[in-house]
C-alpha cells in the first residue's frame, strides 16, 4: 500500500501545475455586487446577443433601488435589489405607446424592447467585465456599456 502511495505522489509531482500554456489571471474579476449601481447610466449595446449599433439609443438609469429603461419606445421603470451577483425586480411598470419605424424594410423597434423588457421583469445574473455589465436570465440577455 505504501508503495501505491508513493508511486502516486511522484506521478502528481511531475505533472506540475495545472496552469498550462496560458496561466490564469491572477486578478480575481470584479465580482457583481461590488459594483455600485446607484447613480449610472448605461447603454443597450446588445440585447440577445443581437447588437443596437445603428438605431436608437438605449438607454438604462439606475437610482437607490430603482431603475429606468428606455430601447426605443416606451419607459420601463421599477425597483431592485442586489443579491450576491443578481440584479432582482421588485416591481415594474411600463408606458404602452405603440413605436414603428416608417422606413421601407427598417426593423421592426418593437423586437428588442419586448425582448429587453422580458429580460429586466426577471431576476437577472450580472457579469461585469470592465465597462460592461451583462445581465441574463432564461428569457435573454443584456449587453450594457456603462456611460460617463
Amino acid at each position: 500500500m505504501r508503495l501505491v502511495a508513493l508511486a502516486l505522489a511522484a506521478s502528481l509531482a511531475s505533472c506540475g501545475t495545472l496552469q498550462g500554456p496560458n496561466p490564469p489571471s491572477t486578478t480575481p474579476p470584479l465580482a457583481a455586487e461590488l459594483v455600485p449601481l446607484a447613480g449610472t447610466r448605461w447603454e443597450v449595446t446588445a440585447v440577445g446577443g443581437e447588437g443596437t449599433g445603428g438605431r436608437a439609443r438605449y438607454l438604462i438609469t439606475f437610482e437607490a433601488g430603482s431603475l429606468r429603461a428606455n430601447l426605443g419606445c416606451n419607459d420601463l421603470r421599477g425597483g431592485f435589489v442586489v443579491q450576491a451577483s443578481r440584479l432582482v425586480p421588485t416591481g415594474s411598470d411600463n408606458t404602452e405607446r405603440g413605436c414603428f419605424d416608417p422606413r421601407p424594410g427598417a426593423p421592426d423597434p418593437m423586437r428588442f424592447e419586448e425582448a429587453g423588457f422580458r429580460v429586466l421583469r426577471r431576476p437577472m445574473d450580472m457579469e461585469v467585465v470592465g465597462d460592461l455589465l451583462s445581465l441574463s436570465n432564461r428569457a435573454g440577455s443584456l449587453t450594457l456599456r456603462r456611460l460617463p
